[in-house]
């Protein structure tokens, strides 16, 4: 909420300083969307080198869904089930994960539309910790491609801004 709203305020300032042909506003504007694009860059950056230990906080808070809330909370249900499913895995790490449930293990782990959970060889063996960090992995170009085309859509408009400036300063 708070960042759509400084968002939108970022927009908002850039649009009157354009309209208005106010200098301030589009000064605003640009230090505003440098602001946002060195967050980005930061964030980034720090997706990288802290790759690792995303990995073990995916882990540690999916292990503790399937544990603690999975059956008390209708969306951590859904959420775990909804990746089981897209991912086809069964649990965090193993399906040994939902060991300790006294419901057994989901529907969601079944391979197939119409299985007993508790059977053996009817639910993936993979934990989707794994299976979403390939995943990662796999479109990890993807993913960058789609940050610089982003990262194009947010500097063509500080370079207008710029210019509207200049030739605003110039008459």
């Amino acid at each position: 909420m708070a960042t759509g709203g400084f968002l939108f305020l970022v927009g908002l300032s850039g649009c009157y300083g354009a309209c208005a042909e106010n200098v301030c506003c589009l000064m605003l504007y640009f230090g505003l969307m440098l602001i946002v694009l060195i967050m980005q860059l930061a964030g980034g950056i720090m997706a990288f080198i802290y790759q690792d230990d995303l990995r073990a906080e995916i882990e540690t808070t999916m292990q503790n869904a399937i544990k603690n809330d999975y059956d008390t909370n209708k969306e951590t249900e859904d959420s775990i089930d909804y990746v089981q499913e897209k991912f086809e895995c069964c649990g965090a790490m193993s399906p040994a994960d939902w060991d300790d449930r006294t419901l057994g293990k989901p529907a969601s782990c079944c391979k197939e539309t119409d299985c007993n959970p508790s059977t053996s060889g009817t639910t993936w063996e993979s934990g989707c910790v794994d299976a979403v960090d390939d995943w990662g992995k796999q479109n990890l170009l993807i993913l960058g491609g789609l940050c610089l085309g982003l990262l194009v859509f947010e500097l063509i408009p500080m370079c207008l801004a710029c210019c509207l400036r200049k030739l605003i300063k110039d008459d």
